[in-house]
């Protein structure tokens, strides 16, 4: 199966997980809900500051913290954007 393509609506990057920040850091980047998805870097750049732990949903935490360790979300290619 062909993975689908989730675009950066900034920069155009294939993204995977900036869509788990919590809703606050969302709208301050600007963005609506389900209003397209952002890489790390283009969401950093659009918040002023680098992104942080308690800016990702609690759901999220770990999953992020397995993926700062390995570099990879389980398809082996690494975390786009960050």
């Amino acid at each position: 199966m062909k993975k689908r393509r989730i675009d950066c609506v900034d920069c155009g990057v294939d993204t995977y997980a900036v869509e788990r920040v919590r809703d606050k850091v969302w709208t301050a980047a600007g963005m609506k809900p389900h209003g397209g998805r952002l890489c790390a870097g283009c969401l950093e750049r659009r918040i002023g500051r680098p992104l942080i732990y308690d800016d990702f949903r609690p759901t999220w935490r770990q999953r992020l913290l397995d993926i700062l360790k390995t570099g990879s979300h389980g398809t082996g290619d690494g975390l786009p954007g960050m």
